[in-house]
């Protein structure tokens, strides 16, 4: 290799030293050589000149500046701290503020499992399953001292005892350990794993578990140990309960996808829905771990998000049309789909006819007959922009026509019982200079109203409508329930011919302070505060109204 004054010289006298002085480990790229005949190129068409000469040259000049000037541990510090560190989103985010670049949503889908092909004598082996094991300090709960454990992490619990379970060199059962095991921490119950700091500075190797009862304090003996046991526990608790300075360490991701039918990548939100579903299936089959697919159609699959029953069934409709995909592009938060075949929708929802009740039906629907003979059911799956489809099913014994919920010039009509399970707590989102995480502060409210809205995409379609409040009461298991005696049977001003099939009823239960004279303060003077809230379809698939009584689970008011 040529020193760097001899390059700079070479260079300023029109000298280029040989191919292979300047690319040393071009033989390494690769043994097969082209069609053609010609070599490995690690940037195919570069002509070295001596333009190119000077600038390595330089480039050269101001790392060995750099390097002569900052120290290592410098550097290091600097590669780690965020003020030094500008990830990819935040770097998008930057441009967005000037129109540059569009927004864009992290993404974590899952392909169905039979379109892998797999073999099925292979022994698959489960990447979230952490089993980990070493020794590790404990600091006592009365006795503060740090005393030396071995540590067992198994199915997100962490057990611990004096001495390794072990007799003779062999590895005790489940059964045999149980009376050795001093005690366990369940991770389920750990609200945050994070450095030991010790009168403002960190201890060397320690680990924290914050629960509700109790702050467990370990340390590792070594920086091996102390890397081991950090990923595992952060791979086992909650992704809002690991410490920012742990995420940035791990660059632990907020969703996995670690299963072999997942797949992570990122997606605008101007794509339809069949251009999300070719992009995951494109993304997937370029992973360097991907299985082999079977022979498949993007166009008979449609998008689920996981976790939910809601579907994104409407090829031609954007998937920023969505409240889910709105909400995770305002919060930053990853979008999690699920890869569905038609097939599987239309199953469902033969199963769901066969289990519709024939009577107390609050409209006179016409049944929809399951097996008629030669003739054929046919279904639309258009959420937008398009005309509603009815098609005549022809029974040779009786002719039944198939009668949809929004062919009926009747209001819309429902009404609120009870809730239950009310926490006795306020979500909301504490935001520092370095994270942002859920909150729980103390109900302060004693009387509860529901207020009903219907939306279509985000947009209010008429004026909401409100419940009388009620006194919430205590239950057996510490939350609250309220219960209307006399519900109130709400009517919409629009008719069910004129609701938008991708509308929804929207159930927000708001704590309400009383006035003077038993008013019920206004939402505008402060004196109210959201608890739970939940959607519901007005219509399902078909165009029919899931009829009677319905248990809906709210969430919180996050």
């Amino acid at each position: 290799m040529y020193s760097e004054m001899d390059v700079q010289s070479m260079a300023a006298a029109g000298k280029l030293p040989s191919f292979d002085e300047l690319n040393p480990f071009a033989q390494y790229g690769t043994q097969v050589k082209s069609a053609d005949g010609t070599r490995w190129l690690p940037v195919p068409g570069l002509i070295h000149s001596k333009e190119s000469l000077a600038l390595r040259q330089a480039v050269g000049g101001i790392l060995k500046h750099v390097h002569e000037e900052v120290k290592a541990e410098t550097l290091e510090i600097r590669a780690n701290t965020p003020e030094y560190r500008l990830e990819k989103d935040d770097w998008i985010a930057h441009e967005n503020s000037n129109k540059v670049l569009p927004p864009t949503l992290k993404t974590v889908a899952r392909l169905p499992m039979n379109l892998l092909i797999t073999n099925p004598n292979s022994v698959t082996v489960d990447k979230e399953k952490l089993n980990v094991a070493g020794w590790l300090k404990k600091k006592g709960e009365k006795n503060t001292a740090m005393k030396r454990r071995y540590m067992e992490l198994e199915n997100k619990v962490l057990k611990y005892y004096k001495k390794k379970p072990e007799k003779n060199g062999r590895a005790l059962s489940r059964e045999e350990k149980a009376p050795l095991m001093q005690g366990k921490i369940e991770l389920d119950k750990v609200s945050s794993v994070q450095p030991t700091l010790f009168k403002g500075n960190n201890v060397k190797w320690g680990i924290d578990l914050v629960t509700t009862n109790r702050t467990w304090v370990l340390q590792a003996e070594t920086e091996d140990d102390y890397n081991m046991w950090v990923h595992a526990l952060c791979h086992s608790v909650r992704f809002h309960c690991v410490n920012i300075i742990f995420r940035r360490m791990l660059q632990l991701a907020e969703v996995s996808a670690s299963a072999v039918n997942e797949v992570r990548l990122v997606i605008l939100p101007s794509y339809t829905v069949q251009d999300t579903v070719e992009h995951i299936f494109r993304c997937y089959e370029q992973m360097l771990d991907a299985v082999p697919l079977h022979r498949y159609d993007p166009r008979e699959y449609v998008l689920k998000l996981t976790g939910y029953r809601d579907y994104m069934i409407d090829p031609t409709r954007e998937v920023n049309n969505y409240q889910h995909v709105r909400e995770c592009l305002l919060t930053k938060k990853t979008l999690c789909l699920t890869l569905v075949h038609q097939s599987k929708i239309k199953e469902a929802l033969l199963r769901g006819m066969s289990m519709r009740p024939a009577s107390g039906l609050i409209y006179n629907e016409v049944p929809m007959p399951l097996n008629t003979g030669s003739s054929r059911n046919k279904f639309n799956f258009t959420t937008l922009g398009n005309e509603w489809q009815q098609e005549e099913v022809v029974d040779n014994q009786a002719d039944l026509t198939i009668g949809k919920s929004c062919h009926y010039r009747e209001p819309l009509r429902f009404a609120v019982n009870r809730i239950l399970n009310i926490p006795r707590y306020t979500t909301h989102l504490k935001r520092t200079a370095h994270d942002m995480a859920p909150e729980q502060r103390p109900l302060l409210f004693t009387n509860g109203v529901v207020v009903i809205e219907l939306y279509n995409g985000g947009k209010l379609l008429e004026p909401a409508l409100e419940t009388v409040d009620v006194r919430m009461k205590g239950q057996m298991d510490d939350c609250l329930i309220a219960i209307w005696s006399e519900p109130r049977m709400f009517r919409t001003k629009l008719k069910l011919c004129e609701i938008p099939k991708t509308a929804r009823l929207v159930f927000t239960l708001y704590g309400v302070r009383k006035g003077v004279g038993g008013v019920v303060a206004d939402n505008a003077d402060g004196e109210r505060e959201r608890i739970l809230t939940t959607g519901l379809n007005v219509f399902d698939v078909e165009g029919l109204i899931a009829q009677g009584e319905q248990y809906v689970q709210m969430l919180d008011n996050l």
